[in-house]
């Protein structure tokens, strides 16, 4: 039988390893959606993207999902994005209105 553990505390934290726990798909044109388990909780997290086009340079999301964080000039096809944990389970210590466990990474993606 598996062993279940306690959820981690929430805690907003810089947390490496989202590019190697997350894959894209896109379902709709203009839209990208990153799934996989949190590198800090290991829970299922998802968010959907906005990537740059040439009607919206800077990108964007649902919510800070998809803040841009820079454009790569010489890579005009990769941009920046903060991914961040919104998994279902319940951290405690998560302010009011808060989902995941407060963990968030850059990772760059690339437009095909």
């Amino acid at each position: 039988m598996a062993e279940h553990k306690a959820p981690i505390a929430w805690a907003e934290i810089s947390t490496k390893g989202w590019a190697d726990s997350l894959s894209a798909s896109e379902p709709r044109v203009g839209a990208i959606v990153l799934s996989g388990r949190c590198p800090r909780c290991e829970h299922l997290t998802t968010m959907t993207l906005n990537p740059p086009s040439p009607g919206n340079p800077g990108g964007g999301g649902i919510g800070a999902l998809g803040r841009v964080l820079q454009r790569t000039p010489e890579v005009p096809q990769a941009y920046g994005v903060v991914a961040i944990c919104h998994c279902t389970t319940a951290h405690p210590g998560a302010p009011t209105g808060k989902d995941g466990c407060g963990a968030f990474g850059g990772l760059q993606l690339g437009m095909s």
